[in-house]
């Protein structure tokens, strides 16, 4: 990637929160898959890290059976990875929170990442990806790009928030990267990637960012990376199914994405969303300290889910399918008159 390109960001980017030299061992132990003692000795230098790690292992959104007291029982009992996801997620957290200068909210925008990242874990387990916790990573981290934004171009980039708003009130189609493209002069799927290149994080994170707003990648991309944009690409797209109005239609467009990309059947569908739902509310609570149903994105989670449990995606969706085929063979005899 062109360092040139991002030339204006790079005298700027000693104001944003840096991580720890914690922090940074034990993302660089994580990738050389060191052992638990190591991590665990390391992670103990910081005692408010360590106990955040601990209170949220045993949250009810690890579901243990029994109560973990020491870091290194709890990197030997949930790995290496999910350890290291749990440091760059309660860092990142702790670094980008409450509002900025220009309105910004950072809780609405870590939800919106927890809520991809659970839906990236739980879409990757179902079609098969290889490591679910990196797709929870690539989850979290798929909008970086905004924080950069957010931070560094506040008000230039309220001016991009305000146009999506505007879209959404007015129920219109819109394009995030077209808009950015064309107020920032960059988007933050680029932006992002070249950041998580600075932070020396693992090249598949650096190309799910790069490209979780479209499947157009590459020919040559490797199948592992290829099959993780599309799990990271249709958790975002499932959070239409939360955000905007017409939930209904916004199931049923995820549900034909699902099939499209992943051969995903409406079982699966209506399971990922409904496991998304709930895990979305757990991390809200662990991570963002919010108590259960004490914010609208919280109650807009449940209505998604009492309306996908209205709906019969199949008979919906074959009425479609038949509609559509009757709709092009009337359009076919209109032709031969």
């Amino acid at each position: 990637m062109s360092e040139m390109k991002f030339e204006r960001y790079m005298h700027k980017l000693d104001s944003l929160p840096s991580f720890s030299p914690v922090i940074t061992k034990v993302m660089a132990l994580a990738i050389d898959e060191s052992d638990a003692k190591e991590m665990s000795a390391i992670i103990e230098k910081d005692t408010s890290l360590s106990a955040k790690i601990l209170r949220v292992v045993n949250s009810p959104f690890f579901g243990l059976s029994r109560n973990i007291s020491t870091l290194s029982r709890a990197i030997a009992i949930l790995g290496l990875k999910v350890v290291k996801n749990l440091v760059l997620s309660l860092s990142l957290l702790k670094a980008f929170s409450g509002k900025n200068k220009e309105g910004f909210d950072y809780n609405l925008f870590w939800e919106h990442s927890l809520a991809v990242a659970a839906g990236g874990r739980l879409i990757s387990e179902k079609c098969g990806y290889r490591d679910p916790e990196e797709a929870f990573m690539a989850g979290l981290l798929h909008d970086i790009g905004v924080l950069i934004f957010a931070n560094l171009e506040p008000r230039l980039y309220k001016e991009v928030l305000s146009e999506i708003e505007m879209k959404v009130a007015e129920n219109k189609e819109y394009d995030t990267i077209e808009i950015e493209n064309r107020i920032m002069n960059d988007n933050h799927a680029e932006v992002g990637a070249w950041l998580v290149q600075k932070w020396n994080l693992p090249e598949i994170l650096e190309l799910v960012i790069r490209y979780h707003h479209s499947v157009e990648y590459p020919s040559d991309m490797p199948a592992a990376v290829a099959k993780l944009i599309r799990c990271i690409y249709l958790a975002n797209k499932m959070w239409n199914v939360f955000y905007l109005a017409d939930k209904q239609a916004e199931i049923m467009k995820f549900r034909q994405l699902c099939y499209g990309l992943m051969g995903l059947k409406d079982d699966d569908v209506k399971e990922i969303i409904t496991k998304v739902t709930e895990e979305a509310q757990e991390a809200a609570g662990v991570f963002l300290k919010i108590p259960m149903g004490e914010t609208s994105y919280l109650e807009t989670l449940e209505r998604a889910n009492v309306e996908l449990g209205k709906m019969n995606l199949s008979y919906l969706f074959m009425t479609e399918m038949l509609q559509g085929s009757r709709g092009e063979q009337r359009k076919t005899e209109e032709e031969d008159l």
